[in-house]
């Protein structure tokens, strides 16, 4: 992920670029395109939002809003334990976007500290929907995606998911 500018708007963004060897790959570069446009769907204060996809050169990208504030786990660890006013506050920001994403019936699929940015004013905001699902549309793929400590039962049992999966990460 890069930092950027929007010429045409004057405004930051943050531009996630693909491997080009990926790129090249017809399903990585679907993938790629299938996660912008699942966030792109959303539109509410906890989601960071998506402007625009595409590829350059044959480097596929995503141009996104850009948030200045800390990634969530930076802010903690083993001896630096999280407020816990502000670990509320944080929870109940990614439960709302999770709220939302569920409304169009969305599953982020890989809640964990890595994909919860804050912005400058400390709001927190959803990243990162490569693994994201429509609850009607859950592939079966092979193997078991998602980050180990993190990952609902239900999903490393190859189980189906639905927003519940979302919360007991988020938990």
């Amino acid at each position: 992920v890069y930092e950027g500018i929007d010429e045409s708007l004057g405004r930051p963004i943050a531009v996630k670029v693909m491997l080009k060897s990926l790129g090249d790959d017809e399903a990585s570069f679907a993938t790629f395109q299938s996660e912008a446009r699942m966030a792109a769907a959303l539109n509410h204060p906890n989601i960071c939002q998506i402007y625009s996809f595409g590829q350059e050169k044959g480097q596929p990208y995503i141009a996104m809003e850009m948030l200045s504030g800390k990634r969530l786990e930076e802010m903690f660890g083993p001896d630096r334990p999280l407020d816990e006013e502000l670990s509320v506050r944080i929870g109940l920001d990614v439960a709302r976007g999770l709220q939302a994403a569920e409304a169009i019936g969305l599953i982020h699929s890989d809640i964990k500290p890595k994909n919860i940015l804050l912005d400058s004013r400390g709001t927190a905001k959803i990243v990162d929907f490569g693994l994201a699902t429509f609850a009607d549309k859950q592939a079966s793929e092979p193997g078991i995606w998602g980050t180990p400590y993190y990952i609902a039962p239900e999903k490393a049992k190859r189980q189906s998911v639905d927003c519940r999966s979302d919360i007991y990460s988020l938990g």
